[in-house]
């Protein structure tokens, strides 16, 4: 069964199985698993809103805005 803990945005979903979290890219078939370092980074993402995540966490801005054109699947 799927938990989905939170929701970013409309296209980024963060669901748990098993604990492990799988990235889907629909438009290139791509999938990527996400390791413990960019889990923890959704997961402090998950405690503020989007945007004031975006500008408190500037080192991670782009691996964010890469994560956001992915949608989550298991």
């Amino acid at each position: 069964m799927i938990n989905i803990k939170y929701k970013l945005t409309s296209n980024l979903v963060k669901r748990e199985c098993r604990e492990k979290i799988f990235l889907f890219n629909p438009e290139t078939d791509n999938i990527l698993e996400l390791n413990k370092y960019s889990w923890e980074i959704v997961n402090r993402l998950c405690e503020n809103s989007l945007e004031d995540a975006l500008i408190k966490k500037s080192d991670t801005t782009k691996f964010i805005k890469e994560l956001l054109l992915w949608k989550i699947i298991y």
